[in-house]
C-alpha cells in the first residue's frame, strides 16, 4: 500500500504535462514559510553494542525497551519559484525496565542475567535539505533533494541495585539524497510522499521514506495521515548501532 501511495505521486508528478509546469502551482504550494507538527506513533527496533568487547544487544528484549508516540517538526522555506530549503526535527525518548535478559556487556560494565536493568535512549533525529522542483503546476510537484541527517542519541544503562552504570553518546551524522512529490486530487485533496537515503559502505547507512494524504480545510491548513520509517546504521570503531522507526503519522500543516 505504501510503495502504491508513493508511486502514485511519482506517476501525477512526473506524468503530468509538461505544458503545466509554466501554470500557476495549486493554492497551498503558494507558500513563502510553512510549517508542520505530526504526531508519530512509532515501532521501535534496533541493536547496540557498545565497544568492541560489548554484546550485540536487542534494545527491546535485552534492555527491556518498549514503544513510545512521539513528535515530529518540519519547516520549510520557499526560497524561490523552484527552491526550498528544509529542516525538521524528531524526538526521542525511551526507556526501559527489564530483569529477564540475557547477560548484557555494555561499555565497561556486565550486567548478569537475573539483573535489574533500568535503561533509556534519549536525544533527537534532525534533518536539513535543500530541495529544487524541476517539474511542477496545477496538478502539483516533483523534485530532487540533497542534504544530511543526524542521529543524536545518549543510550544508559542502570543496574540499581548494584549502583553501576554505563553510558554511550552517539552522533551518526549521513548524507542523503531522493525525490519528493505532491499530487493533488482536485481543490481539497492530495497526496504526497518522499524517498531519501545514501549508504557510505561499510560503515553504514541512512534511508527514510514517508507517504500521507492531505485534506486542505482552507488553503492554507492542511490535515495529514500517512506512514513514516527511517533506518540509521553505524559501525565504527568497534561500536555498533542499528536503530530504526517505522508507523502510523497524523499531523497538521500551516501554510504562509
Amino acid at each position: 500500500m505504501l510503495q502504491r501511495s508513493l508511486l502514485l505521486v511519482l506517476v501525477l508528478a512526473s506524468g503530468g504535462p509538461l505544458y503545466a509546469q509554466g501554470q500557476e502551482l495549486p493554492a497551498p504550494e503558494r507558500y513563502h514559510l510553512r510549517a508542520e507538527y505530526w504526531w508519530w506513533w512509532p515501532d521501535l527496533g534496533a541493536e547496540i553494542r557498545n565497544g568492541a568487547g560489548g554484546t550485540l544487544s536487542n534494545v527491546e528484549d535485552d534492555l527491556g525497551v518498549g514503544n513510545q508516540r512521539t513528535f515530529e517538526l518540519r519547516g520549510t522555506l520557499r526560497a524561490g519559484e523552484s527552491h526550498k530549503l528544509a529542516g525538521s526535527y524528531t524526538q526521542l525518548d525511551y526507556d526501559g525496565d527489564i530483569t529477564e535478559h540475557a547477560t548484557v556487556r555494555f561499555g565497561s560494565q556486565t550486567f548478569f542475567s537475573g539483573t535489574q536493568i533500568l535503561s533509556s535512549l534519549k536525544g533527537g533525529y534532525y534533518g536539513a535539505q535543500y530541495q529544487y522542483d524541476f517539474a511542477k503546476g496545477p496538478w502539483g510537484f516533483f523534485g530532487g533533494l540533497a542534504g544530511a541527517r543526524l542521529l543524536d542519541l545518549d543510550v544508559l544503562v542502570v543496574a540499581p541495585a548494584e549502583a553501576r552504570r554505563d553510558v554511550q553518546s552517539l552522533h551518526v551524522w549521513r548524507p542523503v539524497i531522493g525525490v519528493s512529490g505532491r499530487g493533488y486530487m482536485g481543490r481539497y485533496v492530495s497526496i504526497a510522499g518522499s524517498v531519501a537515503g545514501l549508504t557510505v559502505g561499510s560503515r553504514g547507512y541512512c534511508i527514510e521514506f514517508d507517504a500521507s494524504l492531505q485534506i486542505h480545510i482552507v488553503n492554507r491548513v492542511g490535515l495529514k495521515a500517512g506512514y513514516r520509517s527511517f533506518r540509521v546504521k553505524d559501525d565504527t570503531e568497534g561500536s555498533f548501532l542499528e536503530f530504526r522507526d517505522n508507523g502510523a503519522t497524523v499531523g497538521i500543516e500551516l501554510s504562509l
